[in-house]
């Protein structure tokens, strides 16, 4: 096993993998750190050239670049928030109660997972 270690005090764990990866395939186990450096962990058939790319990924890895699975969840995140900030009222059960009986649980059972939302998150 060869390691490279590059200085580096900022990075985005989850996208500095995906590029070592994509960019080195099986030639890298992936990467650790310590304060202020980045180990990158190669074969030991890693070619000079393989050696090279690597330190230049990790050079020019752009922390503020997300993946698109991370991109997805803070996309799914803003939803929420907009979707709770649209709605902040707690569903009140006795407004249901002119409806059918099944309506009348489904809105009791609503409110009861929004209390448990808000008793476990702070928020519903």
């Amino acid at each position: 096993m060869q390691e490279i270690t590059i200085q580096r005090s900022t990075i985005n764990p989850e996208a500095l993998d995906a590029e070592l990866r994509t960019a080195l395939g099986t030639t890298t186990s992936g990467f650790s750190t310590r304060r202020g450096a980045v180990i990158v962990h190669l074969m030991d058939d890693a070619t000079p050239e393989q050696i090279s790319q690597a330190q230049s990924i990790v050079e020019a890895h752009d922390p503020a670049q997300l993946t698109s699975d991370q991109q997805a969840r803070a996309a799914d995140q803003t939803r929420l928030a907009q979707l709770r900030s649209a709605d902040g009222d707690v569903l009140d059960p006795a407004d249901f109660s002119s409806e059918t009986a099944l309506l009348q649980q489904l809105a009791h059972k609503v409110a009861l997972l929004e209390a448990e939302l808000r008793d476990r998150c702070g928020s519903a």
